[in-house]
């Protein structure tokens, strides 16, 4: 029997527009995309702090971490770039942390998502991709709310091969590679742990009550203090300390303490470099005039500021939440810090550093 839309996807139908700013804020800027697009990055050069492109890159792979088993898909990016970056700009978000399976339909599909419809639509989207895959067994689509226009952030992981009609109207921007056996069995009680995304560098996410503030770390330049940071990240360290300073150009937190007097009991070597500080550009504060007296304390910097080039290890940039760190004020919360895995594996269970390729800027 031909399936339609209305049969097997009611979920396409009658929610209101939505408009949601955390999606609006990563998927119409530039930096995810490019970020994804890139996919292993190039050390940043002195002038721009940007970054170049490596075509035998590896796949993002977007891991899914259920109360019945871990799912992992790799993301499509050449077949669909902007459905691809939509869909990790919400792993990045978090907005599938906690969310259970929309709608399953065994042997056919698992959606998950929010059944909220103010949470699932994905206005402002004008760019998508040309359809490409089918809705083939292990691919993975968007879902959309009455015209494949209006997308929606709900994930409709295929489980056979669907009514080919609907191939052209469903944007087809990832494969499973492990966990089919999961999604096989998987119900609308399937609870979603986490869902992270592997990028190019390891990326670890702020939470705070204004908003989440993404950092991409930067191992080629500054590989001692990414491993101190990841650890710290991964023990918990930064979950409920404050942004404890607040200046017209920075923002600084991970006091223990709460006064800028406190670290974690362990210095980090300074590893100072010719990358600047530009806006969004994270680099680590020191407990005294001693280079070498860095701990937990890091700052992100608002704006341009020349005279910290050179004297303050970078180790990182923002590459989401800027708009947050503009509305960060002093005694704002870091409710959560979580790393989020890169192309190497690299986890709070796998952290060692991958070796360093790429020269410093």
């Amino acid at each position: 029997m031909r399936m339609t839309v209305s049969q097997h996807f009611p979920f396409t139908h009658g929610l209101p527009m939505y408009r949601r700013a955390a999606w609006l804020r990563l998927v119409s800027g530039v930096f995810l995309p490019m970020l994804l697009l890139g996919a292993v990055a190039c050390a940043p050069s002195r002038q721009d702090n940007g970054a170049g492109r490596n075509q035998n890159a590896k796949p993002p792979i977007v891991r899914v971490e259920t109360s019945d088993g871990t799912v992992e898909f790799e993301l499509l990016l050449s077949a669909s770039p902007n459905s691809a970056s939509t869909a990790a700009a919400e792993v990045l978000e978090g907005v599938y942390d906690g969310q259970s399976f929309y709608q399953v339909v065994p042997g056919m599909f698992a959606t998950l998502g929010s059944a909220d419809p103010t949470l699932a639509l994905l206005p402002g989207t004008n760019q998508l991709d040309p359809p490409q895959e089918p809705l083939d067994r292990g691919m993975v689509a968007l879902g959309w709310v009455g015209n494949p226009q209006r997308l929606t952030h709900r994930l409709i992981f295929v489980l056979s091969r669907l009514d080919p009609a609907l191939d052209k109207n469903f944007q087809v921007f990832g494969r499973v590679t492990a966990g089919l056996d999961v999604l096989d069995r998987a119900t609308p009680q399937t609870t979603v742990f986490r869902a992270s995304v592997g990028l190019s560098k390891p990326t670890f996410r702020i939470r705070t009550a204004k908003g989440n503030i993404i950092i991409e770390m930067i191992p080629d330049i500054a590989p001692r203090t990414v491993d101190r940071i990841t650890t710290l990240v991964c023990q918990g360290f930064y979950n409920n300390l404050t942004f404890h300073r607040v200046e017209t150009v920075l923002i600084q937190g991970g006091d223990p303490i709460g006064d800028g007097s406190g670290g974690s009991g362990q210095t980090i070597p300074a590893e100072l470099s010719n990358y600047r500080f530009l806006r969004g550009v994270v680099g680590m504060a020191r407990q005294a005039s001693d280079l070498d007296s860095a701990d937990s304390q890091f700052f992100i910097t608002k704006d341009t500021v020349r005279q910290f080039d050179g004297a303050y290890t970078v180790f990182g940039k923002v590459i989401s939440g800027m708009d947050v760190v503009d509305l960060i004020t002093a005694g704002d919360v870091m409710q959560d810090v979580s790393l989020q895995s890169d192309l190497e594996g690299r986890n709070c269970t796998t952290t060692t550093l991958p070796p360093t390729t790429t020269p410093p800027p």
